[in-house]
């Protein structure tokens, strides 16, 4: 969380203000960008509340979002179940009691 926070400052949104840069290394990563958004027919420099919807129900987040979903109940699922299981084998009546 810190190195997140620590980049939304130390991050610039665009290679040509990049103070660790020099000036060749400026004009590779601004020609590589440029070869990467070669199919977009426009930049989206500013965020509204139309490119959150498109991005929000793109096929990719959704189909994403519902593996990470499926992974999540599979592992918390395991986590919480299988200790019960491992207890009930046991024959561990309750974990408050004791004799």
């Amino acid at each position: 969380m810190g190195i997140a926070v620590a980049s939304w400052f130390v991050l610039c949104e665009d290679p040509q203000k990049a103070k660790w840069l020099n000036e060749e290394e400026k004009a590779l990563c601004a020609a590589r960008v440029k070869i990467d958004n070669i199919g977009m027919p426009k930049v989206i420099d500013s965020l509204s509340n139309k490119a959150m919807v498109q991005g929000m129900f793109n096929p990719t987040t959704l189909i994403t979002s519902l593996i990470f979903l499926l992974d999540n109940i599979t592992v918390q699922g395991l986590g919480f179940f299988c200790k019960l299981h491992i207890l009930y084998r046991l024959n561990v009546a309750s974990l408050g009691s004791a004799k």
